[in-house]
């Protein structure tokens, strides 16, 4: 997931009543994230006539749906796919579907206990992005009235009565816009307070969103570790008798096969291994912490961690594959944010300064896609109903 650090320098009173918003036709939003529920959020915006321009640290948009790029192929390593599990959910993904961006991925899935793999041969249809998970927020970024902007963190708002001048980490003018939504529960506090803390801690000063305020303050993470492992050549994996399975071990929590999902590249074997919450921590801590000695960065130590982790699949899959090959691609991946606490509200997006500043996020609802969308969904709605008719 990018996590964009938003400075908010308010120069009203928290008790002023910030202007009407325009008609829709008429209104120019900026939506900060372009993850599932900042994509949403700017689709269904300008499905509805609002102007939308989504800011995006990253290369490319992603979020909880983000893919890596190699020479085999793309991995998922983030979600692995979704499972609706309402109607509402469920109607989106039929629009993801017919659009192309999603198909539905006929796997073989079940649990892995012992050397043993036990078939769920009633699980939910599952669906993924097609070719590949991020394809979805590019599909529905994809329309006349969004304008992307990739390599670009919002570090700056400004507000005043009837809008916010927003600015890059140079200071650059990015433009000037009727409301904002931010993605994304890490903002600094109001001018001349501290800049935003760490991960994690509580945020104050942000008295003009006091609700966003007390429900980002929350929230609690933990860090994920993720393996993506490719072979050229996929011979060796005939005989594996599944596509993803949930792992009782002390190193492995998930095994995904990436190639066998809908529209991936044939031929290569991908496979993306989640690792156990305990294993990730303390993995991530022994790797900053001998980073810090060898002068190395961050991402240099963690990949002298995956021989190890290896060394871990091929103990699992040994039943099917006696010799795992020696991979052909084997990067490991640190999520610093992965899997925020459940909320303890029944908020699903927030809407403050009179629907200029709307809070959407699967922090709010739950860290799934679908929790992404439902945020989305809703924080549009207010916006929306905020605006003249």
């Amino acid at each position: 997931m990018i996590i964009a650090i938003l400075q908010l320098m308010a120069t009203r009173s928290a008790s002023a009543l910030s202007a009407a918003l325009p008609a829709p036709s008429q209104c120019k939003v900026a939506v900060c994230g372009a993850g599932v529920a900042g994509a949403l959020t700017a689709r269904r915006l300008a499905e509805a006539g609002v102007a939308v321009t989504v800011f995006e640290a990253g290369r490319g948009p992603g979020g909880r749906t983000s893919a890596r790029r190699t020479d085999l192929g793309h991995f998922d390593h983030g979600a692995s796919y979704f499972a609706p599990k309402t109607e509402a959910f469920a109607k989106t993904v039929d629009e993801w579907v017919a659009a192309g961006a999603a198909a539905e991925w006929r796997g073989r899935f079940g649990t892995l206990r012992d050397g043993a793999f036990q078939l769920d041969a009633a699980a939910a249809p599952r669906y993924v992005g097609a070719p590949r998970m991020s394809a979805i927020p590019r599909h529905l970024l994809t329309h006349d009235r969004i304008t992307s902007v990739f390599g670009t963190r919002v570090m700056g708002a400004a507000f005043d009565d009837d809008g916010w001048t927003l600015r890059d980490a140079s200071g650059a003018d990015l433009g000037r816009f009727d409301a904002m939504v931010s993605s994304d529960r890490l903002m600094a506090s109001v001018a001349g307070l501290p800049a935003a803390p760490a991960v994690d801690t509580v945020l104050s000063g942000l008295d003009d969103v006091p609700q966003f305020t007390a429900a980002a303050g929350k929230v609690e993470s933990s860090r994920a570790l993720v393996l993506m492992l490719g072979f050229a050549d996929g011979a060796a994996f005939g005989s594996v008798p599944f596509d993803a399975v949930l792992v009782e071990d002390d190193v492995i929590a998930y095994l995904s096969r990436d190639s066998s999902k809908p529209g991936r590249v044939e031929g290569p074997e991908l496979w993306t291994v989640h690792v156990t919450p305990a294993y990730a921590e303390r993995t991530l801590t022994a790797a900053a912490a001998e980073g810090a000695v060898a002068g190395e960065d961050a991402r240099t130590t963690l990949q002298k961690k995956t021989p190890e982790l290896v060394s871990a699949v091929a103990r699992l899959l040994k039943p099917w594959v006696p010799e795992l090959p020696i991979p052909d691609v084997a990067v490991a991946h640190r999520w610093g944010a992965a899997f925020p606490s459940k909320p303890d509200h029944d908020t699903t997006a927030i809407s403050e300064l009179g629907g200029r500043f709307v809070a959407v996020g699967d922090y709010l609802v739950g860290p799934r896609v679908e929790g992404a969308a439902a945020s989305a969904e809703a924080g549009a709605k207010l916006l929306l109903d905020a605006c003249a008719k």
